[in-house]
């Protein structure tokens, strides 16, 4: 859940703290080497809501004419047509060159193509589907542990940190997460704990089942 945003993490400090050792960085909960960079996940929640969403989808076909056919099925069951080209880059009317059988899928035309690869080209949307979405935001704490041989390194480290996780906000949005530092502490002069922050967002998607028509009959009792 949180492993693509602590492998990020630890790649941009790889990348920029050039005074550590790359394997010297790592997350976990304990390293002793020195100099080194341990990340460190202290806690974490999760809010979550729910809402319904509406999906469609384009969708674009082609078909090999043959001369003979008339009928073309498609796919995936179709909303509404948003064109139809026959040859490719004439456009054809609805009900005039062609009719649709939206039940069937079918696209039928009143004269047969003519023969050809890839001659009719068809773009519909597809039929709406409710979707629930589940989204679930998490917010996880972070303690970036900062080990050095001595005070003079430990604070070229921290500043060399703080640098890196600031300056790398894009490179955390590429994976839809934010990370930033809020709260600094020296324990000691060879380690500070750099306090951190952490949000990112999981979304779950179930199709809503479309309800089947129900039809009630009067009956007569004898």
């Amino acid at each position: 859940m949180l492993y693509e945003l602590e492998e990020r993490v630890l790649e941009v400090l790889r990348k920029e703290v050039k005074e550590v050792a790359g394997e010297n960085i790592v997350a976990g909960f304990k390293i002793e080497v020195k100099p080194s960079i341990l990340l460190k996940n202290v806690a974490f929640k999760i809010d979550k809501s729910n809402i319904v969403e509406e999906e469609g989808e384009l969708v674009k076909e082609e078909f090999d004419g043959d001369g003979e056919r008339k009928d073309y099925v498609l796919k995936e069951t179709p909303s509404n047509i948003v064109s139809v080209e026959h040859p490719p880059g004439k456009r054809l009317e609805e009900e005039h060159d062609f009719n649709v059988d939206y039940n069937k899928k079918t696209i039928v035309f009143r004269v047969q193509p003519s023969k050809g690869v890839k001659n009719v080209i068809v773009k519909y949307n597809t039929k709406v589907k409710k979707v629930e979405v589940n989204r679930l935001k998490i917010e996880a704490k972070y303690h970036v542990i900062i080990a050095s041989k001595d005070r003079r390194q430990l604070d070229n480290l921290m500043e060399n940190v703080v640098k890196a996780i600031c300056q790398s906000e894009k490179s955390f949005e590429e994976i839809g997460a934010t990370f930033r530092p809020y709260y600094g502490k020296i324990v000691d002069e060879n380690q500070a704990i750099l306090s951190c922050l952490a949000e990112t967002e999981l979304k779950l998607t179930r199709i809503i089942p479309a309800i089947e028509r129900i039809e009630i009959r009067e009956s007569k009792i004898v």
